[in-house]
């Protein structure tokens, strides 16, 4: 959040009051079109963090500095859920998400035949 006075960054508040009207009742939110909009642009800045183009970027004023912090703190966050930080010969070997093989991303390739091929396949027959 941005002062309007003076420009300045303002540390992010958490949303931790339980008590809130917000978590009262058995419907959920309504969401409104603001709402949205505001998810949209928080996407949009999480992305150009994610690729170091945010002019106004919050990270470095934030207690993990940059991505590589945010990324090193959920995986120790996912070690302390699965349990993984208490035996260290337990510990699966973990290897970056960006260096995930090709295939395991989008799958195997499969050769397609070409029109021709067919045609000469049932010529063949």
């Amino acid at each position: 959040m941005v002062c309007s006075e003076t420009g300045e960054i303002l540390p992010e508040r958490e949303v931790n009051d339980i008590s809130s009207d917000m978590y009262k009742g058995d419907k959920p939110p309504v969401f409104t079109i603001e709402i949205l909009e505001d998810v949209g642009k928080a996407v949009l800045a999480g992305l150009l963090d994610l690729i170091s183009k945010n002019p106004v970027s919050r990270l470095p004023s934030s207690k993990y500095k940059d991505v590589s912090g945010v990324r090193k703190e959920i995986e120790k966050h996912v070690d302390e859920v699965w349990g993984l930080d208490e035996k260290p010969e337990n510990k699966p070997q973990r290897r970056p998400i960006n260096s995930l093989p090709r295939v395991a991303l989008i799958g195997p390739k499969k050769k397609t035949k070409t029109h021709e091929e067919k045609v000469r396949e049932k010529l063949e027959k």
